[in-house]
């Protein structure tokens, strides 16, 4: 079994994003080949809410102030693959999908690989992504990087509004804040108490000096500059008619998000 989930998660990326346009619109296709990756079944429903959206755009962060509140909700999280979210969208459950304007994640989570992973590749996985989810984009609750650190009590007043739900916000205090952050922490604390600093979802000064590479390398290749300008254009396609805050559709849609039967 490691051998076949080697195989599957490894291979020249061309071949994975072929992968990508086959399956990643169509849970019960992705289904068994993400089981198999070790990514989890996609067609779950053991879950009340979910949270996804591309790495590095506040996942985890969402996720700490939304369980400090509501610590006994069913939640499913750190949704990276569509194929999660559209079934979720399917079933009519209620969640968040976290976007982040593409420079800042794309160099984090190639920051995140440690040189296993390339500008280029996380550049394409960006595109990817939400090429694969803008079909979607009018039944998805959207909120922004920016929103959710910020002003996640008004991001959840927004979502009870769009669901009719009734989740607690967490108080916006610095007590919350600091919670929210040792939350995180605890999350990727190795069992000797160190917390790797290339991976921690937060601001770290240890990454800075590679970010600054990584940036420059981005802005030297025109190739890069291309790609980047796709990205920048798809985050636009989904924030382009957000409201200031939170980060949803104005106005409101009075009907249950129903997602097209898969196919």
């Amino acid at each position: 079994m490691k051998k076949v989930r080697a195989l599957l998660s490894g291979g020249p990326f061309p071949i994975r994003r072929v992968g990508r346009r086959l399956l990643w619109r169509h849970p019960r296709f992705y289904r068994w080949f993400g089981i198999l990756r070790d990514r989890g079944d996609c067609i779950k429903r053991g879950f009340d809410v979910w949270f996804g959206g591309y790495p590095r755009s506040a996942n985890t962060h969402c996720v700490a102030a939304f369980t400090l509140a509501n610590p006994t909700v069913p939640i499913a999280s750190h949704w990276h693959i569509p194929a999660f979210i559209i079934h979720a969208l399917a079933l009519g459950k209620p969640g968040i999908f976290l976007i982040r304007r593409p420079v800042d994640p794309v160099i984090s989570w190639t920051i995140f690989f440690q040189g296993q992973l390339t500008l280029r590749d996380s550049l394409q996985y960006y595109i990817d992504f939400h090429r694969a989810m803008l079909p979607y984009r009018e039944q998805l609750f959207v909120s922004p990087f920016d929103s959710i650190i910020h002003h996640f009590p008004s991001v959840l007043q927004a979502f009870n509004l769009r669901f009719g739900t009734n989740y607690a916000a967490p108080a916006p205090s610095q007590q919350t804040a600091d919670d929210c952050l040792a939350r995180v922490e605890d999350w990727l604390r190795a069992p000797d108490g160190s917390i790797n600093e290339f991976i921690v979802s937060r601001p770290s000064s240890k990454r800075a000096a590679i970010k600054a590479d990584l940036l420059e390398t981005l802005q030297e290749s025109p190739s890069l500059r291309r790609k980047l300008k796709v990205a920048d254009a798809l985050f636009e396609q989904f924030t382009g008619e957000l409201g200031p805050i939170a980060g949803t559709i104005v106005p409101f849609s009075t009907q249950r998000n129903v997602a097209p039967t898969l196919r």
